[in-house]
């Protein structure tokens, strides 16, 4: 094992793949301390006035289109039905992308609300629950785990798991942080995504290899070209513990700057990865 550039003491790496994990994991109870009613709100998915954040929508559903168009590419050219399973939906910011695309989506959450377990924010059919105890009506030509892998008590049974939904040749869209990005790099130690919640933390060979081992095949691992405003940025940040000077700067920015101008697009950025394997 050997310990991430700037030394996080519960952060171990093995040293034959470079794969990095929680050293001890958060035990359950930590686990459910951490995924209370407001954990999405620590990431921007803040609520307002009973809808969402209609800045955070927008880039949240411009960074799904991007993911999905490149998935596209590989869809069997004899499939009639474009039916996809968004895995860890959140909100449903990916079931409208999705819908808009030309998809019949569905999403599955377990932190989804019982007003949320039929329809989502956007109106998209949600499901309360998780790849365990979730049951199909019908198989899927796409299943979406977006963030969601590195959640997971074991990545290569969740990903063996959500395979089991799809037709066959169907896809499996795996996207998450990557540990050896520049920013990580970079950053070390006060890399953002260096949070309890996160049990893994894959490179493009470690979740290629997961996946493999799951028994799909890997047909491409790429960088997600993600979309961002400062509203966001600044809203995670300013809620951080390992970043003291980005929360102050980031603080400063959600008093200061003028909302509009807080909420424009940046251009898109590459900013961790996503595998897409087909199933066999």
């Amino acid at each position: 094992m050997r310990p991430f550039p700037g030394r996080v003491p519960w952060l171990a790496r093995c040293k034959a793949c470079g794969l990095g994990w929680a050293d001890p994991q958060p035990g359950d109870k930590e686990l459910a301390e951490i995924y209370s009613d407001h954990y999405y709100e620590q990431f921007g998915f803040i609520e307002e006035n009973g809808g969402p954040h209609k800045g955070l929508s927008l880039i949240k559903q411009a960074t799904y289109s991007r993911i999905l168009n490149h998935t596209e590419k590989f869809l069997d050219p004899g499939s009639k039905e474009r039916r996809l399973l968004d895995v860890g939906c959140g909100l449903g910011f990916s079931l409208e992308a999705a819908a808009k695309r030309g998809w019949n989506p569905l999403g599955l959450d377990p932190l989804a609300s019982e007003s949320e377990s039929r329809r989502g924010l956007h109106g998209q059919p949600i499901r309360k629950g998780t790849l365990e105890t979730f049951r199909a009506d019908h198989p899927f030509e796409a299943v979406s785990m977006v963030d969601l892998i590195e959640h997971v008590r074991d990545p290569v049974v969740a990903i063996a798991r959500a395979a089991e939904f799809l037709t066959p040749r169907g896809l499996l869209l795996i996207a998450t942080n990557n540990i050896e990005s520049a920013l990580a790099r970079v950053m070390g130690g006060r890399w953002p995504l260096l949070i309890r919640a996160h049990l893994w933390f894959f490179s493009p060979r470690t979740l290629s290899l997961a996946a493999e081992r799951a028994g799909l095949e890997v047909l491409a691992a790429r960088a997600t070209w993600r979309v961002y405003n400062a509203d966001y940025i600044a809203s995670i940040l300013a809620r951080g513990t390992n970043f003291a000077l980005a929360r102050a700067v980031s603080r400063w920015i959600l008093r200061w700057i003028p909302r509009p101008l807080r909420l424009i697009p940046w251009p898109p950025i590459p900013e961790g990865m996503v595998v897409i394997a087909r199933k066999r």
